[in-house]
């Protein structure tokens, strides 16, 4: 802490003693009433609504007790705070800019819920938890549904937790019990602790920094919204961002640890398979078949509880094509619903030939391109956005909840030091899908395509980049 001269000791003995002491006195009961009486006999008539100056009062001396003591803490830490400021200004400090933006975003959306209380909650249905409740009320099937089998397993131990007469009815019948309240307690523990247990560890620098971000993403509409949910998703998210953080580890242990992290995210949700993608990429041959053998060995051993055995498999490829045929009815990020979208925007729905041949079209060039972006990059911010974007855009139906992916590249994105042109608008096209803005939000899942294809575009212009400046001349070893 600086040194400070006798005047500024002077303001510091005033803001943090003389007026907070007032206001105390103020908080007295007895001194409001002796205020509001003196007040009442200079004016000479009776006050209308003495209880309204009462709170006036008690408000007054809470922001005036507030407000000294934060005068006194700048005065005291003028030079630190101006060197932060300083810093926060010219963008080194890109976290504090950050956890700012979802803090004022998240505070501002509970403000505009206070004030239109017929809107609080979030954006797609008003079903709190309803994912949770209803795959509990299936977990009591023999059969696999759209869930792989270590879902389905997930589910039927919560579906064991309650007794039989509320697994009978309605799934608000569960919701509204002890029993379904607990089960929420459990998803949320499940959920919220290893989430910010994986962002402190993956958030580089000093403890102000890993904290800042943790709240941040705490804060954010993707995590906000998979909580709302109830989904399986944040399960997943968690065992597929394990598995990123133990890939770099030197201990073979750790790595081990991360290919069975691999295991639950893919045996929970099938899109995190991609992200085997980085053992290819690092040739680490041994443990893609390492991987290859447990996941068979837990297959068969999950399917043995189901009635049909390894034709439970057939059942849950059925289900999966039976739900994304109805891509149409459901607005999500997959690449399949964005191409129908944009067809759509001439007016009027396209024909179904056209919309074949398009989406057979991009596919085949996001397919090729992502894998050319992905071999060739050198960045690991590259990397798992590329990943995460083919979790978002290959399946047949995403629904936004899925967008907790991204905290993966976004949490690489702010760990880089360099200044990079590129970095910061692949964050500054995340926000939108990020920040906790309820309007915000929804316009990003019916116009997702603003987002999705600007974010591939600059990975590709960032690998662009890197072999503009890798490429050497021959025989000189100097950069172009």
């Amino acid at each position: 802490m600086p040194r400070i001269d006798f005047k500024h000791r002077k303001l510091v003995f005033l803001f943090c003693f003389i007026i907070p002491l007032v206001s105390l006195v103020l908080l007295i009961p007895a001194v409001r009433l002796l205020v509001i009486a003196a007040a009442q006999h200079l004016m000479h008539r009776q006050l209308r609504d003495p209880v309204k100056w009462h709170r006036l009062i008690i408000r007054y001396s809470a922001v005036q007790i507030a407000l000294s003591f934060s005068i006194a803490y700048i005065l005291c830490n003028a030079k630190t705070l101006w060197n932060r400021g300083r810093a926060f200004a010219s963008g080194k400090e890109l976290h504090l800019v950050l956890f700012a933006l979802f803090i004022i975003c998240f505070a501002v959306q509970q403000l505009l819920y206070v004030r239109h209380p017929g809107d609080t909650g979030f954006f797609l249905n008003t079903a709190t938890l309803w994912d949770l409740y209803v795959s509990v009320l299936g977990g009591q099937t023999q059969h696999l549904g759209m869930y792989p089998p270590l879902a389905a397993i997930f589910y039927r131990i919560l579906s064991s937790m309650v007794p039989a007469d509320f697994l009978s009815g309605d799934w608000t019948m569960l919701a509204y019990s002890q029993y379904g309240s607990y089960l929420a307690l459990l998803y949320c523990l499940l959920s919220f602790v290893p989430f910010c247990l994986l962002c402190w560890c993956a958030t580089e620098g000093d403890r102000l920094n890993k904290l800042l971000v943790t709240i941040s993403l705490c804060c954010s509409a993707p995590f906000m919204y998979s909580l709302m949910r109830g989904n399986i998703v944040s399960i997943s998210f968690c065992a597929a961002f394990c598995f990123c953080l133990a890939s770099r580890s030197d201990n073979a242990f750790v790595r081990a640890l991360g290919l069975l992290a691999l295991l639950v995210a893919v045996g929970t949700k099938l899109y995190p398979v991609a992200f085997v993608m980085l053992l290819v990429k690092q040739k680490r041959w041994k443990d893609c078949a390492f991987l290859l053998f447990v996941s068979a060995i837990a297959f068969i051993f999950m399917l043995s509880f189901f009635d049909a055995g390894a034709y439970e498999l057939v059942n849950m490829v059925k289900s999966i094509g039976r739900f994304t045929s109805s891509f149409k009815d459901h607005h999500n990020l997959a690449l399949k619903r964005q191409v129908w979208d944009l067809l759509s925007l001439s007016g009027g729905e396209p024909s179904e030939t056209l919309f074949s041949v398009v989406n057979a079209a991009a596919l085949v060039l996001y397919l090729f391109l992502s894998a050319v972006l992905f071999l060739l990059t050198k960045k690991r911010w590259v990397e798992y956005l590329l990943l995460v974007l083919a979790c978002l855009l290959l399946p047949g139906i995403v629904r936004p909840y899925s967008e907790i992916f991204l905290v993966i590249p976004f949490v690489e994105l702010l760990n880089c030091s360099e200044k990079d042109l590129y970095r910061c608008l692949a964050i500054a096209f995340m926000l939108p899908m990020m920040l906790f803005v309820a309007a915000l939000a929804e316009f990003v899942t019916f116009h997702s395509y603003l987002v999705t294809f600007p974010l591939l575009a600059l990975c590709a212009a960032e690998v662009a980049h890197e072999w503009r400046t890798t490429r050497t001349w021959r025989g000189t070893g100097r950069p172009l």
